[in-house]
């Protein structure tokens, strides 16, 4: 079993993606998923989504 990505749920969801895209260039952008915007790029060649 390998590790594709993960995951982060936060609360204040704008500060988290703006935290990761400037210290991990991780380039998160918005996805209209499930009723909600969730954001999704890459970290470490891992997939990446952050959720509120």
């Amino acid at each position: 079993m390998k590790l594709k990505g993960f995951t982060i749920a936060a609360v204040n969801v704008t500060a988290m993606v703006h935290f990761y895209n400037k210290v991990f260039a991780a380039k998160l952008k918005p996805v209209d998923a499930f009723g909600t915007v969730l954001y999704r790029g890459e970290l470490a060649g891992y997939a990446l989504s952050v959720c509120p």
